[in-house]
């Protein structure tokens, strides 16, 4: 019976989530209002200025924060840099290709960015010397497997990795082994979403993604940071104002 089921889900996967939704459940066991756990392990890689794995149900994301040195910009004298970089190669899943970042990619590196740079980090306390030096971020937060959920699970091991990076003091061009903590300003969550059939699906698995009619993503930290929204179907007022509901929910959870 297990087979027949996987060969049903691979056919036709659209019929397949509907049967499930149709009784009020997901193949996951889920309800359609319940996140997966979100598990964190931080540290993973010692060379590292800050690192953190991160798991939301499969999807697993791995961060690592490595810093270098570079000259400011002449446009912007007072600010550092950083600079992510997300991956989804094939190891991640059969979807993706080899070759330059796709358009996933682009599009979740582009939203966490925005977020570090208005939200979440004052880039000007990477600064060395004022219009001569200042430190570069590298944050490269690669996804080992994927089941939806990507944006959700490379911000919040960035987070996580974030927490932890400490910027070496200076002595000339020579490092010393003190230095300070990054000054965090914020530390928002990711919740995700999508609609199947006119019902909203919260964390969508990328199964339930791939025939859903539209998915949006709700940035939060006790106010909303950000509404992302890819394409697909509009979003009616209702189901938005139950989506900010939901996300204010489990960030709190994830806070307390």
């Amino acid at each position: 019976m297990r087979v027949e089921a996987e060969v049903f889900k691979r056919v036709q996967p659209f019929e397949y989530l509907k049967r499930f939704v149709s009784g009020d459940t997901r193949p996951d066991g889920r309800t359609f209002m319940t996140a997966r756990e979100l598990r964190i392990q931080e540290g993973p890689i010692s060379t590292s200025l800050g690192s953190a794995t991160v798991r939301i149900g499969k999807t697993t994301v791995v961060c690592g924060i490595k810093g270098e040195i570079a000259q400011t910009l002449a446009t912007e004298p007072e600010k550092g840099f950083f600079v992510p970089n997300v991956d989804l190669g094939p190891i991640a899943g059969s979807e993706f290709k080899p070759g330059p970042p796709g358009v996933l990619c682009q599009a979740v590196s582009h939203q966490i960015y925005k977020l570090i740079d208005e939200t979440v980090l004052d880039l000007s306390q990477l600064v060395i010397e004022k219009g001569e030096r200042a430190w570069v971020l590298w944050a490269d937060m690669v996804c080992i497997e994927y089941d939806g959920a990507i944006l959700d699970a490379c911000l919040a091991s960035l987070l996580q990795a974030l927490k932890s990076v400490v910027i070496p003091d200076l002595d000339g061009m020579d490092l010393l082994e003190t230095g300070k903590p990054l000054e965090i300003k914020s530390l928002p969550i990711s919740l995700s979403f999508s609609i199947f059939n006119s019902i909203l699906l919260v964390d969508p698995t990328g199964d339930e993604l791939q025939v859903s009619d539209g998915t949006f993503s709700i940035v939060y930290d006790g106010s909303i940071r950000s509404i992302v929204k890819p394409g697909g179907h509009p979003v009616s007022n209702e189901t938005l104002k139950k989506a900010i509901l939901i996300t204010r929910q489990r960030y709190q959870s994830l806070t307390e």
